[in-house]
C-alpha cells in the first residue's frame, strides 16, 4: 500500500466485460501478449487508456495524467478534476451559453461561477500547505481489480534502480480524422496508455527451450 489515499479519490470496481465504464477514462482493456523486457516472455494484463487535453500537458505534464499501482490489485489513476475550458475559458463558455439559451443563461453561468469561486478560494488557501496532486485540481480513480489479480510493471517497462516500481510509465499517441459533419475540419485526439501485467497469470514463452 502507498499510505493514505489523496483527496478527491473515487472508488471504482473494474468489470472486464464493461471496459467502457471506467470513469474519466476511454477504457480499461484486457490485453494479451504484452512483451517482457527479455524479448521472449509475454504476459497478460491491462491497458488503461485516457483521452487527454494537451493544454493541460503544456501546463503541468509531470502530474496531470498518471497511473500507479496502489496495492496488489488496485490502480490509482490521476486526471484533471476540471475540464480545461471550465477554468481557463470562462467568458467564451458564457457567451456560448447565452447564445443558445438566453432565458436561462444568467442562472446557469452564476451556478458555474459560484462552484469555481469555491474551488479557487480553497485552492489558494491550501496551496502552501499541501503537496502537488493532493488538492482539488486533480481527481483520482481507485480502480479495484479481482482479488486474484497481482499487478506489476517492472517486467514490461525499462526501469532503473531508482525508479518507483509502482508508477506506470505513460505511452502517448496522436490521431486525426476528417470531421463527419464539417468535411473541411479535422478532429485531432491525444491519448495516453498505461500498461500493467497480472503476475498471477502464467506468462508465455516463445522460441526454442
Amino acid at each position: 500500500m502507498n499510505g493514505q489515499l489523496p483527496e478527491n479519490t473515487i472508488p471504482f470496481t473494474y468489470n472486464p466485460d464493461r471496459p467502457e465504464c471506467a470513469p474519466d477514462m476511454a477504457g480499461i482493456f484486457v490485453t494479451k501478449n504484452i512483451p517482457n523486457m527479455d524479448g521472449v516472455t509475454t504476459h497478460e494484463g491491462y491497458n488503461i487508456m485516457l483521452q487527454v487535453d494537451v493544454r493541460y500537458l503544456a501546463d503541468r505534464p509531470e502530474d496531470m495524467y498518471q497511473a500507479r499501482i496502489w496495492s496488489k490489485n488496485e490502480l490509482l489513476v490521476t486526471v484533471p478534476a476540471w475540464k480545461y475550458d471550465m477554468l481557463h475559458n470562462r467568458d467564451v463558455m458564457a457567451d456560448a451559453i447565452e447564445s443558445r439559451m438566453s432565458a436561462a443563461a444568467g442562472c446557469l453561468q452564476d451556478g458555474i461561477d459560484n462552484g469555481i469561486h469555491w474551488f479557487m478560494e480553497e485552492q489558494n488557501s491550501q496551496r502552501a500547505m499541501i503537496t502537488s496532486g493532493a488538492h482539488r485540481q486533480l481527481k483520482h480513480i481507485l480502480v479495484k481489480f479481482g482479488d486474484d489479480v497481482c499487478l506489476s510493471v517492472k517486467e514490461v517497462h525499462p526501469l532503473t534502480i531508482s525508479d518507483d516500481e509502482t508508477k506506470i510509465p505513460p505511452m502517448g499517441f496522436q490521431f486525426s480524422q476528417q470531421h463527419r459533419m464539417w468535411p473541411t475540419s479535422t478532429n485531432v485526439g491525444h491519448t495516453v496508455i498505461f500498461v500493467v501485467i497480472d503476475k498471477n497469470i502464467h506468462p508465455s514463452k516463445r522460441g526454442k527451450a
